[in-house]
């Protein structure tokens, strides 16, 4: 009987090559299903122009996409372990979109694959708008409440939209307490309607909302739990100018100049290499 179960075991390390589409010198891999997979279409592009470009003077910055969420869903039979298929994996990204959808998409297959990830030895996260809902895993949406089963849960519950910049679906640039105008697009935040502007222990707030909120909330925090080291950000760092949405003049295309863009990417840039403890040169223009 030794002989079947050792062509078996052969049979499943090639299906489980097959059909995991990363690279294995992959060093940030970017969850990148839009449609059903929860990806949104513009955060999509946005955060693969951002990775691109961070990418371009960097040989060590080897960026892949999950399209296929059973490559990440598929994690106790097949598809990718990001925990330990790929040993130069440095950074998770879940980018916006729709929570409800990451979590009915990936499944518990999905979460506990980036759970055991997050918890590695080189484990890093990155959760943008529906991202950080995701990572939170319960939130308030509008007046209603989702206790989310299938999400990673490391964060304390949040909430969303942030109507005083713009009632979802909505959208509108926004200024930070660092002087930076950024994309909002129903990102969470703490201390609203329904929840406590209290960050959790190891949790510290990067920037904060500026106008039109009086005191501000937190728009992106540096997080480390027992189980995660992450970036989490409520508005959208990586947004481009002039690409995918319009704001009515006098507002730029996208509602972001290009000079406002750049000093976004080069401050998330900054964040990655000060999350994950790399020094990946920064480009200086886009």
């Amino acid at each position: 009987m030794g002989r079947p179960a050792f062509v078996l075991f052969a049979l499943h390390v090639l299906r489980a090559d097959t059909l995991c589409s990363l690279k294995k010198d992959t060093t940030v891999a970017v969850y990148a299903a839009t449609g059903s997979g929860g990806v949104g279409e513009n955060s999509a592009a946005w955060t693969r122009a951002f990775f691109s470009w961070f990418s371009a003077p960097n040989a060590g910055l080897v960026v892949d996409y999950v399209t296929d969420p059973k490559d990440i869903a598929d994690y106790y039979t097949d598809g990718c372990q990001l925990a330990t298929a790929f040993p130069s994996l440095l950074l998770w990204v879940q980018p916006g979109g729709s929570a409800d959808n990451y979590s009915s998409s990936l499944g518990p297959g999905g979460r506990d694959n980036i759970l055991d990830f997050a918890a590695s030895e080189n484990g890093h996260v990155m959760g943008t708008c529906a991202g950080f809902f995701y990572s939170a895993g319960t939130y308030w949406w509008f007046d209603n409440f989702y206790p989310e089963a299938w999400m990673p849960h490391w964060f304390p519950t949040v909430e969303g939209p942030l109507s005083p910049i713009a009632v979802y679906p909505d959208y509108a640039p926004v200024q930070l307490s660092d002087g930076r105008t950024v994309m909002y697009w129903g990102g969470p935040v703490l201390g609203l309607n329904h929840t406590t502007a209290s960050v959790p222990d190891g949790a510290t707030t990067l920037v904060s909302y500026d106008s039109p909120l009086a005191p501000p909330l937190g728009a992106a925090y540096h997080y480390k739990g027992a189980f995660v080291d992450a970036l989490f950000n409520s508005p959208h760092p990586e947004a481009v100018a002039g690409s995918g949405i319009s704001c009515a003049p006098p507002l730029p295309p996208g509602c972001i100049t290009p000079e406002q863009q750049l000093e976004n990417w080069r401050w998330l840039a900054a964040a990655v290499n000060s999350l994950c403890g790399t020094s990946w040169v920064i480009p200086s223009a886009l």
